[in-house]
């Protein structure tokens, strides 16, 4: 049994949702006049690629649940830092174009 989320929310859904994301922001290039977003942005946009790329070349292993409760455990914790991190990363880019909004 899994929340609604896991249900809906698979590994590769997720992956291909943040790649999206991510590409589009990459494709605004010409909009991001700070030197630290050009350089935070492209290196967030080829994380989550390559990690979609990965995802789809070994989607049996993504989408397998892991058999150990270690392993699980090890996993998740390594997602939440990963996200902790991302989530600085994108209050940051927010923060950047609100100030040159307002």
């Amino acid at each position: 049994p899994g929340s609604w989320a896991s249900r809906r929310l698979g590994p590769m859904r997720v992956l291909r949702f943040e790649a999206a994301y991510w590409a589009l922001a990459l494709a605004a290039w010409p909009l991001w006049s700070s030197p630290w977003m050009k350089a935070v942005v492209p290196a967030l946009a080829i994380i989550h690629l390559a990690g979609w790329g990965a995802g789809e070349f070994h989607r049996a292993r993504v989408e397998a649940r892991p058999a150990d409760e270690r392993t699980r455990h090890r996993l998740a914790a390594a997602v939440t830092v990963f996200d902790l991190i991302e989530t600085f990363a994108l209050l940051a880019i927010a923060w950047s174009l609100a100030r040159k909004a307002f």
